[in-house]
């Protein structure tokens, strides 16, 4: 290597090194450098908090507004903007009053503006505001717990309830909700008087004082015995109005005689058959060879029905419907439900008098292992969710799938059915 070959090389480094360093320099001095405060904020409370809508800095490495404050507890909290928002949410108030709340701008370094302090007056806190809509009510073998939350941030709901019959029991079940609109269930009850108290607390440890439920007595019913329940064939829906030369409705009745009507979906379907829906055995996926068999298969597309002779009269007041594992919560799993009933004194010349009980829709809960949960235990619907009451009286059920999880409407399977009520 000659000589000029060695001072070029040098000449590299040491340019090399001035630009590195150079560019070093100025980052540090970039990085050290705070951005400019924030010079307007506005403020609209919400429930224990709010939203402030501000205009940012036009500092060029300005990054988001973080709020720093103090809630009633003594605990200061720290909120940032998202990066593209020019909007903060605070939350955690547990009075109606002025707070301050300080909002600093921040840079790509970590760097913070001098503070620009407002004073904000929340509305009342959100537990209150939930606390308003509670109400309890007595439901068969149970109390249920009703509530609406707007701003769907988590409460826990405690509810108290002590036994009326001198025996001094007393119990509190603790529910955590953060949905829109709860119903909450204390299962298991005697048919009692139980005085009920509810109270609820955030996770800032804001809380309500307790409201007095009054004094409520579950209801009794009763798992009905699925003994007597036989499949309603089609010729036996029509009575004497069935062509059994046709195999099918007289000409009159043809125009109903539809799946998405009057018309069974298929008895059997593979190994699959309609009097699996009630022969006690679910679908747990444990026993593959089992399971495979223990549910109806609709081999036809939504809607669909499949008609049940209860075999005696009764009154249901619950049901709870049992999914078949490989397609719990999705494809082929019947979503919305519909029932009717009828009473037919006469079923010789067809079972007609058709009455709609109500719609029911599954809901896969949020959580996976609420949802897991649900599926063991079966999806549970009060006939007239509303109120807890018993239906009319009835000796045939229609039992309508209307639509699945996924909207596809191709066949349809379900593992177990099981009402609640009372034999008349």
């Amino acid at each position: 290597m000659n000589i000029k070959h060695h001072i070029a090389l040098l000449a590299a480094c040491v340019l090399a090194t001035g630009v590195i360093s150079c560019k070093t320099e100025s980052d540090d001095a970039r990085e050290k450098v705070a951005p400019s405060p924030i010079t307007h904020a506005e403020f609209t409370p919400t429930n224990g908090g709010g939203y402030f809508k501000f205009t940012a800095p036009d500092d060029e490495d300005f990054l988001y507004v973080r709020a720093e404050y103090t809630i009633d507890n003594g605990q200061v909290i720290s909120r940032s903007s998202s990066v593209y928002s020019d909007s903060l949410v605070i939350s955690g108030f547990g009075s109606v009053k002025p707070y301050p709340v300080k909002l600093y701008a921040c840079d790509y370094f970590a760097n913070e503006s001098e503070p620009y302090t407002m004073e904000v007056t929340p509305l009342e806190p959100n537990v209150q505001a939930v606390a308003k809509t509670v109400r309890a009510r007595a439901g068969f073998a149970n109390i249920v717990v009703e509530l609406e939350n707007e701003t769907q941030e988590t409460v826990d709901v405690y509810v108290d309830i002590a036994a009326q019959d001198g025996s001094g029991r007393k119990a509190t079940r603790i529910f955590t909700s953060s949905a829109k609109s709860d119903k909450l269930l204390i299962t298991g009850l005697e048919s009692i008087p139980y005085s009920v108290t509810t109270y609820l607390k955030d996770k800032y440890e804001n809380g309500t004082t307790p409201k007095d439920e009054g004094v409520l007595t579950p209801l009794s019913d009763y798992e009905l015995s699925k003994e007597q329940w036989t499949w309603l064939r089609d010729d036996y829906i029509y009575g004497s109005n069935w062509d059994k030369s046709k195999n099918q409705p007289t000409e009159e009745y043809m125009g109903m005689y539809r799946t998405d009507s009057m018309r069974n979906a298929m008895e059997y379907r593979f190994e699959a058959s309609i009097y699996k829906f009630w022969d006690g055995i679910l679908d747990s996926g444990d026993d593959k060879k089992l399971n495979m068999v223990s549910f109806f298969h609709s081999g036809t597309n939504y809607p669909f029905s499949y008609f049940i002779n209860m075999g005696r009269k009764v009154k249901i007041s619950r049901m709870r419907i049992h999914q078949r594992y490989d397609y719990r919560w999705t494809t082929y799993g019947p979503k919305v439900i519909d029932l009717y009933i009828s009473n037919d004194q006469n079923p010789e010349d067809g079972i007609f008098g058709w009455e709609f009980l109500g719609r029911y829709t599954l809901e896969k809960p949020a959580l996976q292992a609420e949802a897991d949960q649900e599926f063991l235990d079966g999806s549970e619907f009060w006939i007239y969710p509303a109120e807890a009451a018993f239906s009319p009286e009835f000796q045939y059920l229609r039992f309508k799938c209307v639509t699945d999880f996924t909207g596809k409407g191709t066949i349809g399977c379900l593992a177990e059915l099981v009402l609640y009520g009372e034999d008349c």
